[in-house]
């Protein structure tokens, strides 16, 4: 039977096309229109999504593929997606992996890009400046909100979106604690205590292995009845002598926040 792909309603950050570049005004940019969605799933069947593998971002199937194993069993059976493996749809390479939305009613979604850098050290210098330049409270704050979905006080058919570009606009401190609070208002104080606990496991569990997840991002999830956190995208995942301090700083700083 032929699969039927439609786009993944469940992406609040990242690319949404498959392009060569992120420069807006390159040929690639201005026809994204008609390139293939970046997330996909099965019109009937949505226990997985796939994710296209972009061009500079291979490593993520090397990831899943090889460096996952080698993290705590804890770390990969309770925060990561299951992988099943990859596929071509088109001319596009994609991975399959477990639909983290699956049996949640009326998503929540908060894409939280975490570490205090979101770049490899041996990347150029134009690089680096680029990445800083996105975000100038990443190194302070040790994460930054990537985008978020949620339903608001109409009722949970209806939902509010704030994308990246508007995401970026929130500053450390107040403005931050403020778009947290509004992310979480329909969250009970038992959620939240859940979530809480899932963080600090997080953080001790990022003690315990030697990679560095730069440019990586935390999804939280919850509707009426659950909340759940899950780590995501993977393509810069390396291997460094210091523990990933500039993750868990963030997971400590978000800690912060929701104290």
């Amino acid at each position: 039977k032929e699969i039927k792909f439609i786009q993944f309603e469940g992406q609040v950050a990242g690319h949404v096309k498959v392009t060569g570049t992120e420069d807006k005004e390159s040929k690639f940019w201005k026809e994204a229109a008609k390139k293939p969605m970046a997330f996909l799933r099965d019109e009937e069947d949505n226990s997985k999504i796939y994710k296209a593998i972009l061009p500079r971002k291979e490593k993520e199937q090397v990831f899943y593929e090889k460096t996952r194993k080698t993290l705590p069993e804890k770390m990969i059976k309770t925060y990561i997606a299951d992988y099943h493996g990859s596929t071509k749809i088109g001319k596009i390479n994609y991975l399959i992996l477990e639909n983290l939305l699956k049996n949640v009613d009326h998503p929540n979604i908060l894409d939280i890009k975490m570490g205090t850098k979101t770049y490899e050290p041996t990347a150029p210098l134009e690089k680096q400046e680029r990445e800083r330049n996105k975000y100038i409270g990443q190194e302070k704050q040790g994460f930054r909100i990537a985008g978020l979905k949620q339903h608001t006080k109409k009722g949970w058919e209806e939902k509010e979106v704030i994308n990246s570009a508007d995401a970026t606009a929130i500053q450390p401190g107040k403005q931050m604690e403020e778009a947290l609070t509004y992310f979480f208002e329909k969250a009970t104080p038992k959620q939240m205590e859940k979530l809480k606990e899932d963080i600090q496991e997080l953080r001790n569990l990022h003690k315990e292995h030697p990679y560095s997840f730069i440019s990586s991002s935390i999804l939280i999830i919850y509707d009426a009845q659950q909340i759940k956190l899950h780590m995501i995208d993977f393509s810069h995942v390396i291997v460094e002598e210091q523990k990933d301090q500039g993750y868990i700083y963030g997971l400590e700083r978000l800690l912060s926040y929701l104290n």
